[in-house]
């Protein structure tokens, strides 16, 4: 935007400019503070805090639609493994799916009390650790097997729960371009397979998920036409998610009907269902653009 302000557009961009820094002061000191006070780090927190799980959810998935999957040129998609950006969009011939928000009725306090900052925590003490013998500034800086091998060998008996949460950075780093090259190819059950993978990696080495979540995650699983499942929330609690055929949804559905109440009865007048279908995103039409 600075660049247009001092080309031919001038001060009609430039006020924008001058506006952000205004506002951006204010944040920093007024509205920032609380946030942070109350945990709340993202947009979709703070839908949470203001409204509840269920716009979080659609906000959350919203979102990773759009920057994932609109065919515009305007949207980027980041690549963490080669600290690129690029534009991903869903490949035109693909199976019918929806993206479904099974919301478990629990309650999420934020961020602030949550496993997350645990897991953070523990993250920046291995690489604290491996900086005395490691070329490293963070995990994810962790991406060829030899030199995954050494850490897990110096600290693995030491450090045994510091490496489980190494493992997860670095498998799922090695999923991602399996997940993008699948999502170029419109192969969705592969997508939905690393989709489960990483809910067994979330549970089982970085250790943030919770038995409401499971017991979701457990009922879809068990419902044909479910490619994949994991959570979604965090301090153990929130909503998991589901990428599950189109054909599949109502089956799902009543999976969750017989079995959560059963599995959770304390939440069983409080769990939700949201089924999130997916749309055309920015069309260009011919000739529109060169009329205008």
């Amino acid at each position: 935007m600075s660049g247009k302000a001092a080309d031919w557009l001038g001060k009609a961009i430039a006020s924008y400019e001058w506006m952000a820094a205004v506002t951006l002061v204010v944040v920093a000191f007024v509205f920032l503070p609380k946030f942070l006070k109350s945990g709340i780090y993202t947009i979709p927190e703070f839908l949470e805090y203001r409204y509840n799980t269920f716009a979080r959810t659609i906000m959350a998935i919203s979102t990773l639609i759009i920057l994932v999957g609109v065919p515009t040129a305007s949207v980027t998609h980041y690549r963490p493994a080669e600290g690129t950006v690029e534009h991903l969009p869903l490949a035109d011939e693909v199976e019918d799916f929806r993206l479904v928000s099974l919301d478990t009725g629990t309650d999420r306090p934020g961020l602030k009390k949550s496993t997350y900052n645990i897991r953070r925590a523990e993250c920046e003490q291995l690489v604290n650790l491996c900086q005395q013998q490691f070329d490293i500034h963070c995990l994810a800086d962790v991406k060829d097997v030899a030199l995954y091998d050494q850490i897990c060998s110096v600290f693995g008996k030491e450090h045994p729960h510091l490496v489980k949460r190494l493992r997860y950075i670095f498998e799922a780093q090695q999923r991602f371009d399996v997940l993008v090259a699948a999502w170029r190819a419109g192969d969705i059950r592969t997508v939905g397979n690393i989709f489960r993978q990483d809910g067994y990696g979330l549970r089982d080495d970085y250790e943030i998920s919770g038995p409401e979540l499971e017991s979701m995650c457990d009922l879809a699983r068990e419902v044909d036409g479910v490619l994949g499942e994991r959570m979604l929330g965090g301090r153990d609690k929130g909503a998991s998610g589901a990428i599950v055929l189109a054909s599949a949804v109502a089956d799902l559905q009543a999976a969750i009907d017989r079995g959560y109440p059963t599995r959770q009865p304390r939440y069983k007048d409080k769990y939700s269902i949201h089924v999130c279908n997916l749309v055309d995103g920015i069309t260009s039409f011919d000739g529109l653009t060169s009329a205008c």
